[in-house]
Order: C-alpha cells, then structure tokens, then sequence
C-alpha cells in the first residue's frame, strides 16, 4: 500500500468517526427518558416559546439557552376548582436538568402566603416540559411563582395579574 493511500484511508476512518460522533451527540440532546410511573417531561416542540406569535399573556420566561443557563418557560393554565395549573417548560444545551427538583425549588405566593407544588415533574434530558400543580387555600388572580437554584438567574419570578 502506497503512503498516500494510507493517508487517504486514515481521513476517511477519522471523518467516519467524527460523522458518528455527532450523530450520537444529536440523539442524546433530542432523546428524553419517559417513566410511566412519575410526571415525566416530553421533549418540547421545536416552535414553543421561540415564536413570539405563538405567546400570549399567559407565557413568562426567564433565562436563555446560552451556555451555562437554562430558559425556563411558564404557562399559567388558571385556576379550576381550587387548583393552580402551570405548564413548565425547560430548554438547554448545556446544564444538565435531572439534577433539579422543582418540587424543592418551586414556591406560589397569593397576598403573602407561600406554597410548594403539591405535583411538579421530574427533569431530564436538555428540552423539557411537565405541569406544575398547586392546591393554595384560596384562588386570586395575582399571584407570584418563583424558581431558585437553576442557573443562571439563581432566582426567577413569574407574576400574573394587576
């Protein structure tokens, strides 16, 4: 075999390795695990909260995709029947989310009074999202989310109402 046809070959092994490198990189950034028996996060629609026109007064996000951050996306569904429904939804490409507890992180405060999720989804994966449910003792139309602890704003407050 001549030296530049060992040369050649040695390209086309490194370029077929890099090739499978990213593939594998792709699957692992898209894939999210589900479990059946807990609130899981599925992977978020590639035009969710990106789209300004697909926002509306319900919508607050904090964060960016940025290195190192987290931006975090929550949709207050409203009370019904005494519970607080709020659609989380959680983007990265860089930290990793499983490491977080939303039910630890997570407070509601209605005119002074704090609560913790009485549900909240598990993290996973870097494109999430899951449902946040509250049972405050009484329903307002102001009221006040905050999230601690996720990079990069170690504290993220989302207000609805006057």
């Amino acid at each position: 075999m001549t030296p530049g046809r060992k040369i050649r070959r040695k390209t086309d092994f490194m370029l077929f390795l890099l090739g499978i490198s990213a593939l594998v990189l792709l699957a692992g950034c898209s894939s999210v695990a589900e479990d059946a028996s807990s609130t899981r996060f599925r992977q978020l629609p590639a035009d969710l909260s990106t789209d300004p026109t697909k926002q509306d007064d319900a919508v607050r996000t904090t964060g960016t995709t940025g290195q190192g951050d987290v931006q975090i996306d929550l949709t207050s569904l409203g009370f019904k029947d005494g519970i607080l429904k709020v659609e989380v939804a959680a983007n990265t490409h860089s930290v990793d989310l499983s490491r977080f507890d939303l039910k630890e992180l997570t407070t509601l405060e209605i005119d002074g009074q704090e609560s913790r999720p009485t549900d909240a989804p598990s993290l996973g994966g870097h494109h999430a999202r899951g449902m946040l449910i509250f049972n405050p003792q009484k329903e307002a139309d102001t009221y006040r989310i905050t999230i601690t602890g996720i990079p990069q704003p170690q504290i993220r407050t989302y207000a609805w109402g006057r």
